[in-house]
Parts: C-alpha cells; structure tokens; sequence
C-alpha cells in the first residue's frame, strides 16, 4: 500500500485494515458507535460487534469469501487469528488521550490502557 499523510479536520474518523473511512460496513458501524457513544450516559460499547456481515455487503479484498465473511466483523475471532486490541483515540484542545483494550486469544478482555497527552503549539 501507498503511505499517505493528510491532515484532518476536527470530526470523527474511522480507520480499519484500508484507507481512512473506508466504507467497509464494519467501519460504518464504528461511526455509528462512535457517534452513540458520545451522546449516551453510560457510553455504550465501541467496537465490539463479532457477527459477520452478509455476503453481498463484503468489501472485495481479494482474500477467499470465507476470509472475507470473517473479517468483515468488527471484532474477529477465528481459530487462529483475531482481534487483540481495540484502539481510540480523541482530541480536545491541546488534549490527545489514547485508550487500548486487549484481548487474548479467546476474545476476552485482558485489559485496558489509558493515556493522556498534552499537546503544545510551541514546538
């Protein structure tokens, strides 16, 4: 694939295994999600949808068709490979926070990491 660098408007982004708001059905959700999530007390879950999309809603990438049902959830979990960490990351002023979720092989939670950063013009 080719490196791409652009900048990016203040909104909501999504960003799986291709371009940057892919309209792949898996990141189309996460917008919804995301968007849901900021509005809803508590917040609801982001990322966590591990059913398969139907056949004729698969982005063609090329793998076999059963590959492409598995990947197509949000969160995949096949014998041998899988999800093993979810990733966000928000913006506010000068605010970079960062949240990690990872999970083992059988698609539980292990854990989760949280971070700020604290951005300055100055530099």
């Amino acid at each position: 694939p080719e490196i791409r660098c652009q900048p990016l408007s203040p909104g909501a982004y999504t960003l799986s295994n291709a371009q940057l708001n892919s309209p792949w059905p898996k990141a189309i959700l996460a917008q919804q999600q995301l968007n849901d999530w900021q509005s809803a007390t508590p917040p609801v879950g982001l990322l966590n949808r591990r059913d398969p999309y139907p056949d004729e809603e698969l982005p063609a990438t090329g793998v076999p068709l059963e590959w492409e049902r598995w990947l197509s959830a949000q969160f995949i979990h096949t014998p041998n490979y899988g999800t093993r960490c979810s990733t966000g990351i928000f913006t506010e002023g000068d605010r970079l926070e960062i949240a990690e979720r990872t999970f083992d092989a059988n698609g539980n939670a292990t854990g989760t990491v949280e971070f700020t950063l604290l951005l300055s013009e100055d530099e």
